[in-house]
């Protein structure tokens, strides 16, 4: 089985459904080397999970003590 094959990587679309921004944001942070990601033999962006929570941490101490929107 290969890397990409096993638990702990989430598409672009699961971690920007997780982190609450567009997939576009995803693959914008991907190619500025804001996030590691693993490319698929096919193709495909994979996103460790462990730099989706890495990122969850970075956008929650970012939105800390600000209002909501209204």
């Amino acid at each position: 089985m290969s890397v990409y094959n096993r638990k702990g990587y989430r598409t672009t679309g699961q971690a920007a459904y997780i982190l609450g921004v567009h997939p576009a944001t995803i693959n914008n942070w991907c190619n500025n080397d804001t996030l590691d990601y693993v490319v698929t033999p096919a193709g495909w962006r994979l996103i460790p999970e462990k730099e989706v929570e890495r990122m969850r941490r970075v956008l929650s101490q970012r939105t800390k003590g600000r209002p909501a929107a209204s």
